[in-house]
């Protein structure tokens, strides 16, 4: 960049400089035929060296443009991938939050037969321990105030069911017990996985946002870059045409500071006497 300041400078000092000396060749012609001569061949000079920075700052717009355009590609993609990724996360977070309430139902529905459960296991032990305690007096009751044997063994009968009734009843309890318990333990192990997906596609999505960040600023770079290029561009063709104004002052400036009746070193013959030598023009 500063090189490129220099130059441009340069080309102002060296532009003020060729001004001058048209001014004085002007004024004193035949003095400074010879050096108006040498300054149109370092006016060239610089016009070769201005042509080369052009050719080299077009390189460089030609590369900032591919390198934005590259960039611009990059983030598209970058955004289809943050758009996929929260979209995933919307679906995952969705999931889970069903799981979550599947699994506070199931727990629900096992705490309640949990609770059924032991209530009955109370019954039927009240039951036992009443049987054991007063069962004797009324069997003997029963024995004695039956009107045959039949009601004795229905007496019997009764409580046999009675007993096998509360403990398929349980065991029906602590089956569902165990069904829900495994229910549940096999949605925990699912929402396990869920959320450790949810957890890395959050990742994901923060560093697809740094990376978009990143390459956003260097976006905003490479366009500073080309439109500074760029702007040297113009200010170097602006200088072209100054030099090449220059180069043409000098050399029309030296033709007419010819001293009078000087002829061309190669005349043109025209087959005509007394016909005055052409000058090169």
């Amino acid at each position: 960049m500063a090189c490129l300041r220099e130059s441009v400078l340069h080309a102002g000092y060296k532009m003020a400089l060729h001004l001058v000396t048209i001014f004085l060749l002007m004024t004193a012609p035949t003095a400074f035929i010879d050096f108006s001569t040498v300054l149109a061949q370092e006016a060239g000079a610089d016009l070769d060296k201005l042509r080369s920075e052009i050719t080299r700052l077009e390189e460089l717009v030609r590369e900032q443009r591919n390198q934005e355009a590259q960039t611009l590609e990059y983030l598209e993609t970058i955004d289809r991938k943050i758009s996929l990724t929260r979209d995933l996360i919307r679906e995952l977070d969705t999931t889970s939050k069903a799981l979550e309430k599947k699994a506070r139902a199931l727990k629900k529905q096992e705490t309640s037969a949990g609770k059924k459960l032991e209530e009955l296991r109370k019954v039927y032990q009240r039951r036992l321990v009443s049987l054991y305690k007063y069962g004797r007096i009324p069997v003997l009751e029963l024995l004695l105030t039956a009107r045959n044997l039949n009601e004795v063994a229905v007496w019997g009968e009764y409580q046999r069911r009675l007993s096998e009734s509360d403990l398929r009843l349980m065991q029906k309890i602590r089956k569902n017990i165990d069904q829900l318990e495994s229910a549940r333990t096999e949605l925990t192990a699912t929402l396990k996985k869920q959320q450790a997906v949810l957890r890395e596609s959050r990742e994901k999505e923060k560093q697809l946002a740094g990376d978009k960040k990143s390459k956003q600023a260097l976006l905003k770079k490479v366009r500073r870059n080309r439109q500074t290029y760029q702007r040297q561009l113009r200010n170097y063709r602006e200088e072209i045409k100054k030099v090449q104004q220059l180069i043409a002052a000098l050399r029309r400036n030296s033709r007419n500071s010819r001293p009078a009746g000087s002829r061309s070193p190669h005349p043109q013959r025209t087959g005509q006497k007394g016909s005055p030598p052409c000058v090169a023009s």
